[in-house]
């Protein structure tokens, strides 16, 4: 360092330029490939650094060493994939819809409303297999024939596994979906009686990921735990359940009765059953589910309300109590990014099931 050719100090930066030059210095097909591997440099020193805090979380099914591998596919690749599919046909509507409660749209965090901790049932969140009504609605043409290979295949499903697949490439945390062939019939299920796909993660696309700490009052495990509960007893607390006078809130019938409400109690959500075609071969049929009804401009429209819930303002750096009435935007576009995959979910299964009003509430 201090002889005749005293070392100059080279900063990171620096021996990368010159490791481009020699490179290029060689040319070929190498020096191009090296080009293309080298990753992109960012201002931020930050960048270099990325991988330090990220987690490896636990797969949501074990894999067997017995099993097969038939094929891999990269989510990432999934965001070039568009298909248009035909005309949806809407077979059958089921249940009975309470209405939504307009005090709600009133609440402040100076005016606010506790929550309640349980609900008297819950409907039944029933995979496509197990549905009694799926393959009645949309029976297979090739059915009894004995044929696979030939005729249409019918594809049987629910809006969850729908939206999950659909919105896969901005998934973080390790789901499955179970698919079983049976001659004609394709059916897309989700793991019974409980499934990774039916809770509501917090915070997955997060640029501070969640420790996978099942202890932790704030790691990915219980808050999973407590969202998934938030959200079941969020869409029933919106609904109406008794009138001013006293008397029981009117609800809205929808044609055929639910076939998972008991009968003495009116369903907390509502099922259409619809289908699509995909090309001359695939026809899709799925089973939608609805919270609930609301009046528009003199109008009753389907509706579904969901939450999102506020664990710890160190970790996300917003306090809603103090910036959701003023910076109400700040706060939503704080939620768009640290819980894409969810909201990119919540606003699938809307359009799929044909629902005109999407309630979200802060808890």
């Amino acid at each position: 360092r201090f002889g005749r050719n005293p070392q100059r100090f080279q900063s990171r930066r620096e021996r990368e330029r010159e490791r481009e030059q020699e490179m290029l210095l060689r040319g070929g097909p190498a020096a191009q490939a090296a080009k293309m591997q080298q990753p992109k440099r960012k201002e931020n020193w930050n960048y270099y650094h990325r991988d330090r805090n990220r987690y490896k979380y636990a797969p949501s099914v074990d894999i067997r060493p017995e099993w097969t591998v038939l094929e891999q596919i990269q989510l990432s690749s999934l965001n070039k994939l568009s298909f248009k599919p035909g005309e949806e046909k809407e077979v059958r509507r089921c249940g009975k819809l309470a209405f939504y409660d307009k005090q709600y749209e009133r609440l402040t965090p100076r005016n606010d409303v506790t929550l309640r901790k349980q609900i008297p049932y819950n409907t039944a969140n029933v995979t496509a297999s197990e549905d009694p009504l799926l393959q009645t609605l949309f029976p297979c043409s090739e059915e009894g024939s004995g044929k696979e290979d030939s005729g249409k295949v019918q594809v049987y499903t629910t809006d969850l596994v729908l939206a999950t697949l659909m919105c896969a490439p901005r998934s973080v945390y390790s789901w499955d979906v179970l698919v079983k062939k049976e001659g004609g019939k394709l059916f897309l299920d989700k793991r019974s009686p409980e499934s990774a796909i039916d809770h509501s993660t917090v915070s997955e696309t997060s640029p501070e990921p969640i420790a996978p700490d099942k202890e932790s009052i704030n790691g990915a495990f219980k808050l999973t735990k407590e969202a998934t509960v938030l959200n079941t007893v969020f869409s029933h607390q919106m609904m109406k359940q008794v009138e001013k006078d006293g008397k029981p809130a009117r609800v809205h019938d929808l044609g055929h009765a639910s076939p998972y409400a008991p009968e003495t109690q009116p369903s907390t959500k509502g099922h259409i059953y619809k289908s699509w075609q995909l090309g001359d071969k695939y026809e899709v049929a799925a089973r939608c589910d609805v919270d609930g009804v609301m009046e528009s401009k003199g109008q009753t429209v389907l509706a579904n309300f969901r939450a999102m819930n506020e664990f710890d303002p160190r970790i996300t750096g917003v306090d809603w109590r103090q910036k959701i009435d003023n910076q109400r935007g700040a706060v939503l576009a704080t939620e768009l990014k640290n819980n894409s995959n969810k909201l990119s979910k919540w606003t699938a299964q809307a359009v799929l099931g044909g629902v005109e009003a999407l309630k979200l509430g802060y808890v």
